[in-house]
C-alpha cells in the first residue's frame, strides 16, 4: 500500500504530550483494540499538533460500492486546545473520493467526516476505543455505500464557509437583463470572526451602506453530493473544481466582463460577487434532489479581474481590449476568493417554506385592533408567511402596552399600527403588512373611505378589538363579503376565544357569539371564564386609565395559539367556536369545541329575531317530555336596541311551582330568579331574561288563546320599561310561532 506521511518529526509514544493522543496510543498497544495496530507517532513542530498513525482492518463487502482496502492506514491528529474535532486522515495515496469527507485545502490526504454532532457533544462520550470503532464503521459502511442513508438529505457540495451573504435571489434573475447592475452590501464581522454580507434589495436601504458589489450568477450541471476534494482558494481553484460539472468559470467570467467595456468607472472599482448554483444528485445518473447556492467574494476589483483573466489592460483606469484575446496560463491564480454560504432573504415565500405552511395562505386580511393579542397574531402570521395584512387601530403605545405587545423596542408614543407595519416589513420582505389606518372604525373621520375600502376588499376581517360595539359593527354595519373572525382573551387572561364564520357566511359572527355565551352559561368548566379576577392598575389619572395585571408570556402564549388556530380555521370552510382554557398552575391548555348550530332568523316589523336550531330542538324536547300537559318557561338572550335585533340564546324550563294542565299553563317562579342571576353573572350580563315561551298540546294550533294575549300584554308593559319589545314563543306539535312587540291573530 502506497501511503502518505504527515508533516512532523517521529517521536516515541511516551513523548506524546496531548492527553487524548496518549490515550489512543495506549489503547492501540494494550491489546484491547483487536482490529487496529499502532504504526508511529508524530509531532508537527509548527502547529504543535500530535498525530497517532495506525492500521485498521476493514470488513469487506461481497460487492463494494467504493474501493476501501482491507487494511487502511489512518492518522488521527490532535490539538492541544482540544476545541475542535481531531483530524482523521486516510493516508493511502489513492484513497477514493467518497461522500462524507471534510473539505481541505489540499486534495490529499483525505479527511474523514465522522460526526454530525458538535464537538462539544462528542467530547462528552469520547474514548479511544470508541474512536477506533467509529473509524472502522465509517470505512465499512462507506465500502458498502451505506454511510449516507437513502432517507437522509444530500451532503453539501462544499464545506464550511468563512461567512454568509444574504441576498435576494431575485437579483440573480435580474442580473441576466442588466449585467452592469451594482448592489450595495453592508459587512458585519462578529467577535467570533463570522462575516456576514447583507445585500441591498432596493427595499431595505438600511442594509446597503458599505461594499459595492457586481453580482455574477452561474449554474452548473448536476454534481454528486458529498464528493468534495479541496476548498477553492482562488478563481483558478474554483474553475478546476467546477469544470467536471460542465462550467468553464473563467470563460464565463470573461464573457460577462466583455459586456462591461464601456460601463461607468464605478463598475470597474466594484468587487465581484460570484454566485454559483450547483444542482445535487445522490449518485451518477440519479435525479436532482436539491441544490447548493454558494457565493465567492473576489479580493480584486472588476477592473483588475479583467486584467487577471487576460481580457483587457487597464490604461489610466480604463480597460483596453487585449488583441488577440487569449487566456493567460496563470489566469485566476492571483484572484483570491472568500467562500460564503449564500442564503435568500426572508420573504413571504421563504417564510412559508421554513414554517412548512401548506394550503391557502395569501388571504387579504384586515385586522381591527392591534393591541396585545392582535399584535402577536400579526407578527406570528407574518413570520410564517401567512396573509397580506391591513391593520386598523387608533391607539399609540404607552409603556404598559409594550410589556405585552408582539413588538419590541422603544416604541412608546408611536402609533401601534405604524410600529407593527415597520417591524413586520423589516422582518419579512415584500411588505406583508401592506397598509395601515390609524383610526377608530366606529368614528373614522377622514379615514372613513380608507376603512370602507380595506373592509370591502378583504377576504377575511379579524376583530381583535375586544369591543362588542366594534364586533357588531363589523358584522352588521358594513358591506363586505369577507369572512369574519373574532379573537379575544377572557378578562383574567386565562382563556383564549376564537370565533370564525363559515366561508359562505350562513352563521354570522354575532350568532356565533351568542352560541359561545350559551356555552359559557351552561358549561361548568367555563364557570369563571368571564369573571374578572385580575388585579387592576391605574397607569394615568383619567377614569378610564386602568389596565390589568397580566403576564407578558401568557399573552405571548395565547398570541401564538391564536395565530395557529386562525390558520387552521381559515383553511376550513366551516364555522367554528373554540375556547382554550389554560390552567395557571400547570400551564396546560384544554380546547373546548362548541358545536355550531344553524341559525334561524325572522323579521317582525322593525325587529329581527335570531336564534338557532339548538334552542328550537330544546323547546320541542321539553314540550314532548311534559305531554299531555302544556309546559313553558322563559327565554334567555340579548337585545341590540340600536340595530333592532333580538338574540334568543337559550331557554329555561318550567319552574317546579308551575301549573301544568292539558289546556292551561301558569308559569311559576321557584328558583327562576337564581337561575337567571347565575346566567347573568357567568356571561357578564350579556345574556339575560328577554321573554316567555309555552307549549300547546297535540292537535292544537299555535295561534294565541285569549289567555296568551293577556299574558303578552302584561309582558309588553313590563318590557317597555326598558324600551325593549315583548317576545313570546308558542311551541306546537309540528311548528312554533314567535310573537315580537305585538301579538298578531
Amino acid at each position: 500500500m502506497d501511503v502518505l506521511s504527515l508533516k512532523g518529526e517521529l517521536i516515541p509514544a511516551a513523548s506524546l504530550s496531548i492527553a487524548k493522543a496518549s490515550r489512543l496510543t495506549a489503547a492501540l498497544t494494550s491489546g484491547k483494540a483487536k482490529f487496529a495496530s499502532l504504526v508511529e507517532c508524530r509531532r508537527n513542530l509548527e502547529s504543535g499538533r500530535e498525530a497517532v498513525v495506525f492500521d485498521v482492518d476493514v470488513e469487506q463487502p461481497t460487492e463494494a460500492v467504493y474501493p476501501i482496502a482491507a487494511v487502511e492506514r489512518i492518522a488521527v491528529e490532535f490539538d492541544h486546545a482540544d476545541r475542535s474535532y481531531p483530524f482523521v486522515w486516510a493516508l493511502r495515496s489513492d484513497f477514493p473520493r467518497v461522500p462524507h469527507l471534510n473539505l481541505t485545502i489540499a486534495d490529499v490526504p483525505r479527511s474523514l467526516c465522522l460526526y454530525e454532532q458538535a464537538y462539544e457533544e462528542v467530547k462528552l462520550n469520547w474514548g479511544p476505543l470508541r474512536l477506533i470503532e467509529e473509524i472502522r464503521e465509517w470505512l465499512r459502511r462507506t465500502a458498502r455505500g451505506e454511510l449516507h442513508d437513502e432517507s437522509q438529505g444530500l451532503e453539501p457540495i462544499l464545506g464550511a464557509a468563512a461567512g454568509v451573504v444574504v441576498l435576494p435571489f431575485t437579483l440573480l434573475r435580474e442580473h441576466a437583463q442588466n449585467p452592469a447592475r451594482l448592489v450595495r452590501a453592508s459587512r458585519i464581522v462578529t467577535e467570533s470572526r463570522i462575516t456576514t454580507y447583507f445585500v441591498d434589495d432596493g427595499e431595505s436601504p438600511r442594509k446597503g451602506d458599505g461594499t459595492i458589489l457586481l453580482p455574477m450568477f452561474f449554474a452548473t450541471d448536476p454534481m454528486e453530493h458529498g464528493i468534495i476534494t479541496r476548498g477553492p482558494r482562488t478563481l483558478a481553484d474554483l474553475t478546476d473544481f467546477l469544470a467536471p460539472a460542465g462550467l468553464d468559470l473563467i470563460g464565463g467570467v470573461r464573457h460577462r466582463l466583455s459586456r462591461l467595456m464601456t460601463v461607468p468607472a464605478d463598475v470597474l472599482v466594484a468587487r465581484v460577487l460570484l454566485v454559483v448554483l450547483i444542482p445535487k444528485i445522490r449518485r451518477a445518473g440519479a435525479r436532482i434532489e436539491a441544490a447548493d447556492v454558494w457565493a465567492f467574494v473576489m479580493d480584486v476589483t472588476v477592473g483588475d479581474l479583467g486584467a487577471h483573466v487576460g481580457l483587457w489592460e487597464l490604461r489610466n483606469g480604463s480597460p483596453g481590449l487585449v488583441l488577440p484575446p487569449s487566456i493567460p496560463a496563470d489566469a485566476g491564480h492571483r484572484v483570491p476568493l472568500g467562500l460564503l454560504l449564500a442564503t435568500d432573504v426572508l420573504d413571504r415565500g421563504r417564510a412559508e417554506v421554513l414554517s412548512g405552511l401548506a394550503g391557502p395562505n395569501q388571504f387579504r386580511i384586515t385586522l381591527v385592533g392591534a393591541g396585545a393579542l392582535g399584535s402577536h397574531v400579526v407578527m406570528n402570521s407574518v413570520r410564517v408567511g401567512f396573509g397580506r395584512w391591513t391593520t386598523i387601530d387608533r391607539d399609540v403605545y404607552l409603556p404598559h402596552n409594550v410589556a405585552r405587545s408582539g413588538v419590541v423596542g422603544d416604541v412608546a408614543g408611536l402609533a401601534k399600527v405604524l410600529v407593527i407595519q415597520q417591524i413586520a416589513n423589516e422582518t419579512v420582505q415584500g411588505n406583508p403588512v401592506e397598509a395601515i389606518i390609524e383610526a377608530d372604525v366606529l368614528a373614522p373621520g377622514p379615514n372613513a373611505e380608507a376603512i370602507d375600502r380595506a373592509l370591502a376588499t378583504a377576504n377575511v376581517i379579524i376583530d381583535s378589538s375586544a369591543s362588542i360595539p366594534v364586533a357588531r359593527y363589523l358584522v352588521r354595519g358594513i358591506e363586505s363579503t369577507a369572512r369574519r373572525v373574532s379573537t379575544f382573551l377572557s378578562p383574567s387572561g386565562s382563556d383564549l376565544v376564537v370565533l370564525a364564520e363559515d366561508a359562505a357566511r350562513t352563521v354570522l359572527l354575532d350568532s356565533l357569539e351568542m352560541q359561545y355565551l350559551r356555552e359559557v352559561a351552561t358549561n361548568d368548566r367555563l364557570r369563571s371564564h368571564l369573571a374578572s379576577t385580575a388585579v387592576e392598575i391605574r397607569y394615568a389619572r383619567s377614569c378610564a386609565d386602568i389596565t390589568t395585571v397580566l403576564e407578558a408570556d401568557v399573552v405571548a402564549g395565547h398570541g401564538a395559539l391564536a395565530s395557529r388556530v386562525l390558520r387552521r380555521l381559515l383553511a376550513n370552510p366551516d364555522a367554528a367556536i373554540r375556547v382554550y382554557h389554560s390552567d395557571p398552575s400547570t400551564f396546560e391548555v384544554a380546547e373546548i369545541r362548541v358545536p355550531v348550530r344553524p341559525i334561524e332568523s325572522n323579521v317582525f316589523g322593525e325587529w329581527t329575531l335570531v336564534t338557532d336550531q339548538a334552542v328550537i330542538e330544546t323547546m320541542h324536547q321539553l314540550r314532548v317530555s311534559r305531554l299531555p300537559n302544556e309546559t313553558g318557561g322563559v327565554l334567555i338572550g340579548s337585545v341590540d336596541t340600536m340595530r333592532r335585533i333580538i338574540y334568543v340564546v337559550d331557554i329555561l324550563p318550567s319552574p317546579a311551582d308551575s301549573v301544568e294542565w292539558p289546556t292551561v299553563y301558569v308559569r311559576g317562579c321557584e328558583g327562576l330568579l337564581a337561575a337567571v342571576t347565575v346566567i347573568g353573572e357567568r356571561t357578564r350580563q350579556q345574556v339575560r331574561y328577554i321573554g316567555e315561551w309555552h307549549s300547546h298540546p297535540d292537535g292544537c294550533s299555535i295561534d294565541p288563546s285569549r289567555t296568551d294575549r293577556e299574558a303578552f300584554d302584561q309582558l309588553a308593559a313590563q318590557m317597555a320599561r326598558d324600551d325593549e319589545p315583548a317576545v313570546m314563543l308558542i311551541v306546537g306539535e309540528h311548528a312554533q310561532r314567535w310573537f315580537v312587540d305585538e301579538m298578531q291573530a
